[in-house]
C-alpha cells in the first residue's frame, strides 16, 4: 500500500515537472524596441517575438520623414527583419 501511494505521489511529480519545461519552451521571446531621432529617444516599447511594432512619427514642418535607418549615418534602410 505504502508502495503505490510512493509511486503515485513520484509519478505526479514528474508529470509536473514534464508540464512546466513544456510551458516554459512555449514562451515567447520579447525584445525592446528603441526609436532614436539623432541621440533622442522618441519611443521605446517592450514586444513579444513576432509581434509588430506600430509607432508615425509626429509630423514636423521643417523636415521630411525619410523611413527607418538601423544605423546613426541613415544610410542602411530598415527592412521589417
Amino acid at each position: 500500500m505504502k508502495r503505490k501511494v510512493a509511486l503515485t505521489i513520484i509519478l505526479v511529480l514528474a508529470l509536473l515537472a514534464i508540464v512546466s519545461v513544456a510551458a516554459a519552451c512555449n514562451e515567447a521571446a520579447e525584445y525592446t524596441v528603441v526609436f532614436m531621432d539623432g541621440d533622442k529617444e522618441v519611443y521605446r516599447r517592450t514586444v513579444s517575438e513576432n509581434t509588430a511594432v506600430n509607432y508615425v512619427p509626429d509630423e514636423r514642418e521643417d523636415a521630411v520623414f525619410a523611413g527607418w535607418f538601423t544605423d546613426k549615418e541613415l544610410k542602411v534602410p530598415f527592412d521589417g527583419k
